[in-house]
């Protein structure tokens, strides 16, 4: 799939957020489990262009399900890296690509 430039740099900061997550937690089964909730949501986007849509949404739902989930109150900047982990994760997913 070709990308415009805005939708390059969209992709580039979902993978730093899921590295973000990963070098903050490691294994950790509440992010896990957080980054799992969201990409089930993100199911219903069937085509990885639908993605981009998807991430412009009102994320508030996402945040608040993540928040849901991880044992301590995490700040905004976990938030959107987790948020940022799951959509990476569903990219890959839509694109044949494994973490």
């Amino acid at each position: 799939m070709e990308l415009n430039r805005y939708d390059q740099v969209t992709v580039g900061m979902w993978g730093r957020g899921y590295a973000a997550v990963v070098a903050r937690y490691g294994v950790n089964p509440f992010v896990d489990a957080a980054i799992a909730a969201v990409v089930a949501g993100l199911r219903r986007h069937a085509e990885a262009r639908a993605l981009f849509r998807g991430y412009e949404d009102d994320a508030d739902p996402d945040y608040q399900l993540i928040d849901s989930v991880l044992p301590d109150r995490p700040g905004d900047e976990v938030l959107v890296q987790v948020r940022d982990a799951a959509f990476h994760i569903r990219w890959l997913q839509l694109n044949g690509l494994s973490v």
